[in-house]
């Protein structure tokens, strides 16, 4: 069975870039445009891997992350942002993160690798 991904980001562009990126190499992918739609799919779909941005509207990646390691789900995180900051990075492993990604994008080669990487 193939992993299965959920992408958790209020920009469409990234949710398509990454959605086809990740079903090229063979994962089942799942998405959500904001943080409750995003919880709503983390119950449901019991992803192996999640990519989540931080800054959404209804629920930040960093409450979603918070109440998804207060439900004792542990499934691995993959945060992103546009916006990095000391603070944010230090609650973000202080909440059990497997990576941190700065958006924009280098190389989206670079984010699979990673993801394949957080999933060996």
């Amino acid at each position: 069975m193939s992993p299965t991904i959920l992408i958790i980001d209020d920009e469409q562009i990234i949710i398509r870039a990454l959605s086809r990126a990740f079903q090229k190499e063979g994962f089942q992918v799942f998405t959500a445009s904001d943080g409750q739609e995003g919880l709503q799919k983390i119950q449901s779909q019991n992803p192996s891997l999640i990519l989540l941005d931080i800054i959404m509207p209804k629920l930040s990646g960093l409450e979603l992350l918070e109440q998804i390691r207060h439900a004792h789900i542990t499934t691995p995180v993959i945060l992103m942002t546009a916006y990095s900051d000391a603070k944010t990075a230090a609650k973000a492993k202080e909440l059990g993160v497997s990576a941190y990604l700065t958006k924009p994008f280098n190389n989206i080669d670079d984010v699979i690798a990673l993801a394949k990487k957080t999933l060996s």
